[in-house]
């Protein structure tokens, strides 16, 4: 059966149209200015569309301090929903709005796909944890993206947040963006326990700039990975982690072992990796056994302008790898 996907941009527009009918809505106030009375309208609006099944709502830096907890407690979806995206960055939210995003979802048993965006907000190690309490009661999520880029936690709050993942045992796929989160080795390495433990997963997005992983959490890391046994494509960005040349030898060692990858894009611009270690990292990379598609950056590391050629030959010269771009 077909559904038509409503979109609206204006909160007027969505409270005036019919509840009932809604099967798959946005909701984009992202560039509106909304009320108190307005938040507590949208929330009971959205109790009213009981038949919906897809809902994306977008309220980028659009609530204040007072009013965050106020919507977050006016929300309560549906137990049919099975797709949700929620963009909250920039909203001043602390742990305790959360808890109330908990009871916001308690009924949502039935949910594949979850996007959440918490981005740049004031949620420290207790509200890691709590979320991570939230996503283990999602055992039907196939497809989860969290954006917790920018907030307060501790390599404690990662452990909290990604050990009950072993609960959700039909994740496939899964997107963690955590620029610029004070991660450290221990984090790293808790991150890739966890992950082992995602029996199911196939596609993995870990987008860790600018944290302080170092050589030991790229090798924890790595580590980790290699027994991800069903992982196919991966995107890992480790952009500004003070990796050094053994760590990224570390790192590309298990990942060539990965027997199933055959997508694999690394990012490890601004690191400490010299040249001859990088020619040594390709030629590891390269011998991945499924390995079809290979994207590197080692921009703005140690590596000398003689040797940079040799590079590029050595990932050119791979047979096996179709389609291969390297960024030295």
């Amino acid at each position: 059966m077909i559904t038509q996907k409503y979109y609206f941009s204006s909160l007027e527009d969505f409270l005036n149209s019919s509840f009932s009918l809604h099967n798959d809505i946005e909701i984009d106030l992202s560039q509106s200015q909304i009320s108190e009375k307005g938040l507590l309208d949208l929330g009971s609006a959205l109790k009213n569309c009981t038949n919906l099944s897809s809902i994306t709502l977008n309220l980028i830096s659009q609530i204040s301090d007072e009013d965050q907890k106020l919507l977050i407690s006016a929300l309560d979806f549906s137990a049919n929903l099975q797709r949700l995206k929620l963009y909250l960055a920039y909203n001043q939210i602390y742990d305790e709005s959360i808890k109330d995003l908990g009871f916001a979802l308690k009924n949502c048993n039935q949910l594949s796909t979850l996007t959440l965006d918490l981005s740049q907000n004031q949620i420290f190690d207790e509200g890691l944890s709590i979320l991570g309490s939230i996503l283990a009661n999602f055992s039907n999520l196939s497809i989860l993206t969290l954006d917790l880029s920018g907030n307060q936690f501790s390599d404690e709050g990662i452990l909290q947040l990604c050990s009950p993942l072993q609960n959700c045992t039909n994740l496939q796929s899964f997107i963690l963006e955590l620029y610029d989160s004070q991660i450290g080795p221990q984090g790293s390495s808790d991150l890739g326990n966890s992950l082992i433990k995602c029996k199911n997963l196939q596609n993995l997005t870990l987008n860790l700039i600018q944290n302080e992983i170092g050589d030991i959490g790229a090798l924890s890391l790595g580590q980790a990975l290699v027994k991800c046994n069903n992982l196919q494509v991966l995107a890992l960005d480790l952009s500004y982690n003070n990796i050094s040349s053994q760590g990224a030898l570390d790192l590309s060692f298990s990942l060539s072992n990965c027997s199933n990858l055959f997508k694999l894009i690394l990012n490890l611009y601004q690191n400490k990796v010299s040249g001859k270690e990088a020619l040594d990292l390709v030629s590891s990379l390269a011998k991945c056994t499924n390995l079809l598609n290979l994207s590197l950056n080692l921009q703005s590391n140690q590596i000398d302008e003689s040797q940079k050629p040799k590079i590029s030959v050595e990932i050119l010269k791979s047979k096996k790898l179709i389609n291969k771009h390297i960024h030295i």
